[in-house]
């Protein structure tokens, strides 16, 4: 009998990111004076990097081009220890790019995304992948991926225990209907209205999401208040986890760190309480952290923020 080691699948973009961020006040409609870096990027590869960095064993599937760019993230997402034996490489579009640009309070203030290459993530190509998928304890996928994939992925592996990266709010809208299919999510506020078709705005308006969250079947379902915390029930109880402050320099990523920690969390059969405040330390590293993904990302300084 073959015995498999236990690992996460991701299933999403990856980028090549180009980020700017002003020494002062952004001025628009003019130069602005400051940094600009290129690192790897991309949600769900950024997700597939904290969880190496964190010790979990992962696999990504995502397109790359071929190109040079392409050859630098496959080779560095290889080199850190991501699996990428069953991603793909396409000459119809270059790798994808992502630029964006911040305020000088670390916040992002624009973005751009060249991300036509997820196209080649088609239900034809992952039928083919119908065994890494079936194995995979957890899978994450998130909405950069085409309609159609997401569809085909859902409901023709309903065993598999799905994971949601919301992305963003136009993005989210792709699994308006598809709900009951995971089993853990995290979507920000405005996300989480757009899905629900109703606001948030106090108490009694939360704790219904949540309430009507869990209904459709999903067993971990967290709501994001960005600064304010992390929303979640404990029984009938609303809690909102509130992380430690801390200065913020870039908070691009801090979602996708979140992400990887809860799964973590589920991975290690955490109680809701624990796996909230685990994945917020980890997030709260990747803030204070120039880089989308923190160098310095680990169980060993995530504990020591929950020690602080």
């Amino acid at each position: 009998m073959k015995v498999t080691t236990p690992y996460i699948l991701v299933i999403g973009g990856a980028n090549i990111d180009i980020l700017g961020k002003p020494h002062q006040q952004l001025i628009a409609e003019d130069s602005n004076p400051g940094a600009i870096s290129l690192s790897f990027g991309g949600v769900g590869r950024n997700i597939a990097e904290n969880l190496v960095r964190i010790g979990l064993n992962t696999k990504l599937i995502t397109a790359y081009g071929k190109d040079y760019y392409g050859d630098l993230l496959f080779n560095y997402c290889q080199n850190i220890g991501i699996d990428m034996k069953h991603t793909l490489i396409t000459n119809e579009y270059p790798t994808s790019t992502y630029l964006s640009v911040l305020n000088c309070d670390g916040n992002m203030h624009i973005a751009i995304s060249d991300m036509e290459i997820t196209n080649v993530i088609t239900p034809r190509y992952l039928e083919g992948q119908t065994q890494v998928l079936e194995a995979a304890d957890y899978i994450i996928v998130d909405t950069n991926l085409p309609q159609e994939t997401l569809d085909f992925l859902l409901t023709r592996f309903k065993k598999a225990r799905f994971i949601l990266d919301t992305v963003s709010t136009h993005k989210a809208l792709k699994v308006k209907d598809l709900l009951p299919y995971f089993y853990a999510m995290k979507p920000n506020q405005i996300e989480a209205e757009m899905l629900l078709g109703y606001s948030l705005f106090d108490d009694v308006t939360i704790k219904k999401a949540l309430k009507h969250l869990y209904s459709l079947g999903i067993s971990y379902p967290l709501i994001s208040f960005g600064s304010q915390g992390v929303a979640y029930l404990s029984g009938e109880e609303l809690i909102l986890h509130k992380a430690k402050s801390v200065q913020a320099i870039n908070a691009n990523g801090a979602g996708d760190t979140f992400i990887a920690a809860m799964t973590y969390g589920l991975c290690k059969n955490y109680d809701m309480k624990t796996i909230v405040e685990f994945a917020s330390a980890a997030a709260s590293i990747t803030l204070e952290s120039e880089a989308t993904i923190s160098p310095n990302i680990s169980l060993e300084e995530i504990y020591k923020k929950l020690e602080v």
